[in-house]
């Protein structure tokens, strides 16, 4: 996995920088060209879930430990017990997350699609769906989040984002 992961992605230039929550939308050619793409599969999702406890809505891009260690607790929410902290290695690894924050019934989620790489940094893909108006779900609050592990790249980070409706 790891080797893919390095087919994928070029590592970015060393230097480390806590945590950045900006969900700027930027056309293609402000980020300059494309130099590879990464779509996520299931060895390198740190966590996707219905329940988390991240309450509001958010984009993190996390490139270092301490910084982590936080975000993995607001992610886990109230999970008794406490599950230990999935660690990616931030020498060569970040780690982005997708929250929707607070949704009234179940039938939500966030997928984070693909990571490409640019010039300038990265442009992150994701899907938010929501459940139609004919579709039965299940009533309880929910905080769905995705986390993944990519290839860790300096840069700017944006984000391009659809939301679908799923008609049951």
């Amino acid at each position: 996995m790891r080797n893919r992961l390095k087919g994928l992605m070029v590592l970015g230039v060393a230097a480390s920088v806590a945590c950045s929550s900006t969900a700027t939308e930027a056309p293609e050619a402000n980020a300059g060209a494309r130099l590879g793409v990464f779509v996520p599969e299931a060895g390198v999702t740190l966590a996707r879930q219905d329940f988390s406890g991240m309450t509001a809505r958010e984009r993190l891009v996390v490139r270092d430990a301490q910084a982590w260690t936080a975000v993995w607790a607001r992610i886990r929410g109230a999970i008794q017990p406490p599950p230990g902290v999935i660690q990616p290695d931030f020498g060569e690894e970040m780690a982005i997350v997708a929250a929707m924050g607070e949704k009234p019934t179940g039938g939500h989620s966030v997928l984070i699609d693909s990571v490409t790489r640019h010039e300038r940094g990265v442009i992150v893909y994701l899907t938010e769906t929501s459940p139609g108006p004919s579709c039965g779900t299940f009533q309880a609050i929910t905080y769905p989040v995705h986390a993944v592990r990519a290839r860790r790249v300096e840069g700017s980070v944006w984000w391009r984002e659809r939301a679908l409706t799923q008609n049951c």
